[in-house]
């Protein structure tokens, strides 16, 4: 059979043009996914302890019954604790709560008290038809406030996996406005200067959350574990236990979030339900640990998968049975997992190569097949003409 045979390359040319169309279509998402969690899941117990640079508080427990019982007013401590917190010199702070019907007059007090020179962010929400609420009770936000839109992209399954940064009408999301906070008031942490550089949108929108080096150990404490203050009076930062020279370690120089702790606002991920506060802090930590699985480069996976090809073709051209099974059983898998690193800066789309590569395989197998029965063929024939011919002769 000639090398250059149609024959021969139109099955491979279908091969990786079928290849190409079930990437295009997701079909070996379900496998990367379930990899994925296995991986993620298996890693995370094994991983160091990271520098913490996010805290939670969140309002439950007793908190949230006494809310409930209207003895305690929900807006007003929820503003007593952003002066508490602003008076311990954190970064920036994350409000994750419905702002949008506060009292306008109360809030704006917060522009006068210990929160007025510290960064804040306000978690945007939508209405069912997609409208953006207002936040912070419509008052116009100064100028070290911003706001960012709260939502995630869940995967088919309903699982939260991946960080989004920006929305596709570029309105950046809660997780990113914060971690850009936190670079851009001075924060140290090893991911600001990919941060900094991602703000003029320089890198992928989202992005895979690596959870095996830690991204998802926050600091979560009850918003009961801070101070109160007399009821109606202003918050001073006197009157709070920590200086300059004994700060809080769960505040100082970090991104500060409040959230809803109750079972309201569940979210899934592939270490179960969390609240989704605590997505938001992992996001975040990610983002600022420098942690994330990139989105795949299409070209470098059609210069792997062509790579493949090459590869297979190569190992059939040893003519050696017991090499080449090896090389198949081993080889193969191995070529998956590398080119998956290569494109994809994780093996969990090893799937991904495998139905190429071992398509290929087999197509050589059948092709030496044919080969090896023609040439047996052409023996048979050969050795009756040769008994002929010695027949004639003798």
């Amino acid at each position: 059979m000639k090398f250059f045979s149609v024959r021969r390359w139109m099955p491979l040319v279908i091969l990786f043009l079928l290849n190409l169309y079930l990437q295009y279509r997701g079909a070996y998402e379900p496998v990367a996914l379930a990899t994925y969690d296995w991986f993620q899941v298996f890693m995370r117990t094994k991983a160091p302890s990271p520098e913490l640079l996010v805290t939670v508080f969140t309002m439950g427990g007793s908190t949230q019954s006494a809310i409930a019982g209207n003895s305690v007013d929900e807006e007003s401590r929820i503003l007593e604790l952003i002066n508490i917190i602003s008076c311990a010199h954190p970064r920036v702070i994350g409000i994750d709560w419905r702002s949008g019907n506060w009292k306008t007059e109360r809030l704006a007090s917060l522009q006068n008290g210990p929160a007025s020179k510290v960064p804040i962010v306000w978690a945007r929400e939508r209405t069912d038809n997609g409208e953006l609420l207002r936040v912070a009770g419509g008052v116009r936000l100064p100028e070290l406030w911003t706001t960012g839109v709260a939502e995630v992209n869940p995967d088919a399954d309903r699982a939260v996996r991946r960080h989004e940064r920006w929305l596709p009408d570029q309105t950046d999301t809660f997780s990113w406005s914060l971690a850009n906070r936190f670079c851009n008031s001075g924060g140290k942490a090893i991911g600001c200067a990919a941060v900094m550089a991602c703000i003029d949108r320089k890198c992928d929108r989202e992005s895979l959350l690596d959870y095996t080096r830690g991204a998802d150990r926050v600091d979560q404490l009850d918003s009961d574990s801070l101070p109160r203050m007399a009821s109606g009076q202003p918050v001073t930062c006197d009157k709070l236990p920590w200086t300059d020279q004994t700060p809080n370690p769960f505040i100082k120089d970090r991104v500060v979030l409040i959230g809803d702790g109750s079972t309201a606002d569940l979210i899934e991920t592939p270490f179960g339900r969390k609240p989704g506060v605590m997505v938001m802090a992992h996001s975040i930590q990610a983002d600022l640990m420098g942690t994330e699985l990139r989105e795949p480069s299409h070209l470098l996976t059609y210069v792997f998968d062509l790579t493949s090809i090459v590869v297979v073709i190569g190992i059939h051209k040893l003519h050696k049975p017991f090499l080449v099974l090896f090389l198949n059983l081993v080889g193969i898998p191995s070529a998956a997992v590398a080119f998956s690193y290569g494109a994809f800066a994780s093996w969990h789309h090893w799937f991904n190569f495998i139905p190429l590569l071992g398509g290929v395989a087999l197509h050589q197998q059948y092709e030496q097949a044919v080969e090896g029965k023609k040439f047996r063929e052409e023996f048979a024939k050969t050795k009756a003409e040769l008994e002929e011919c010695r027949k004639k002769l003798g």
